[in-house]
């Protein structure tokens, strides 16, 4: 069989696997989804059957495996002025108040870093790739919302060829949902809805896995990072510990920030 042809019925059959675990997680009508939950909708979080969270230190064995860290300079991290645009945890505010406050800094602080080295990505808005609607309205019971997603590089450039085009994506995410260690409704739908796209995006057809990494924003003011792909049967998700951010903390701050502008990396083109 031609392997064009191969690979266009391993992605459609991806494709419709990933649709029935949406569907499924769209069903269970709750922000945070039960491990069991997950389990049954054909979804592997490793944190539960592992007992350790993914490291976002690089030379752990554990680190992200198609991704990478940026390495050079960021200016602001050294900024004085940081300080004045974050916004500590407020008690006595909504929780929706507080999560948006950080994504807007994230967003906003990710946009305007100057770095010594060509970043690792690439922004587009995802209103412009086939991903659908990243978000729920408060009317449906559920607020989540995708404030940015990048194509992620091997090498930087400032547009992409469909010669040189990678599956990989990351995104910033915003959920008013308080969690633990169990996924969210918001991180899951996101992820799907993102990986369905990349699986069906006529320039990636030599691609049959789609990474997605999320840089995830929580209530009361909490983030995590998250690591996914589809292994051909599970969906599988890594995801870091909770960092607490109620309070700022430069060092959090430049682990996630190394991390959102590094590099792809791994086989995209084959299950391992």
């Amino acid at each position: 069989m031609d392997p064009l042809l191969a690979n266009h019925e391993v992605r459609s059959s991806y494709r419709k696997a990933l649709s029935e675990v949406q569907s499924t997680v769209y069903r269970l009508n709750t922000l945070q989804i039960d491990p069991e939950e997950a389990e049954k909708a054909g979804i592997h979080q490793l944190r539960m059957s592992k007992g350790k969270y993914m490291s976002l230190d690089q030379s752990s064995p554990d680190r992200p495996y198609f991704f990478t860290t940026y390495r050079g300079s960021i200016d602001k991290l050294n900024d004085p002025d940081i300080l004045a645009t974050w916004s500590d945890y407020q008690p006595d505010s909504e929780i929706s108040l507080n999560t948006y406050g950080i994504s807007l800094f994230f967003a906003s602080y990710l946009r305007e870093s100057v770095l010594e080295h060509p970043p690792g990505v690439y922004s587009q808005l995802w209103g412009g790739l086939n991903f659908g609607n990243l978000f729920e309205s408060l009317e449906t019971g559920y607020h989540w919302k995708v404030h940015r997603t990048c194509l992620a590089l091997t090498t930087f450039r400032m547009s992409t060829g469909s010669d040189e085009s990678l599956p990989h994506i990351k995104c910033l995410i915003e959920s008013e949902a308080i969690s633990d260690d169990r996924l969210l409704r918001g991180e899951l739908m996101a992820i799907i809805k993102i990986m369905i796209g990349r699986l069906d995006t006529k320039s990636l057809d030599t691609h049959i896995v789609a990474p997605v990494m999320l840089l995830s924003v929580m209530g009361p003011q909490h983030v995590r990072m998250l690591e996914t792909y589809f292994n051909g049967v599970e969906l599988v998700v890594r995801q870091s510990r909770l960092y607490d951010m109620r309070k700022f903390d430069l060092g959090v701050l430049e682990r996630f920030t190394r991390w959102w502008f590094g590099y792809a990396v791994g086989e995209t083109k084959a299950i391992a």
